[in-house]
């Protein structure tokens, strides 16, 4: 099933994948830990037990789907 933040990073959507592989999670845990969007970064970031400044590095700028 695809979703809006699983598109190859071309300047569009995140690319979820290279974010979770950055992370160390699996692509399954980032996507359930991120919700629907727009994504809480600092409930997500506590979920998968990572810095939260780390996964908005990551996952781009706000307003970015």
């Amino acid at each position: 099933m695809s979703g809006p933040f699983d598109e190859p990073d071309d300047g569009g959507p995140t690319d979820l994948a290279a974010v979770a592989e950055a992370l160390g999670v699996t692509f399954d845990a980032l996507r359930q830990a991120l919700g629907p969007p727009p994504p809480d970064i600092d409930a997500a970031a506590a979920v998968l037990g990572v810095d939260p400044e780390d996964l908005r590095r990551l996952m781009g700028p706000p307003g970015r789907p």
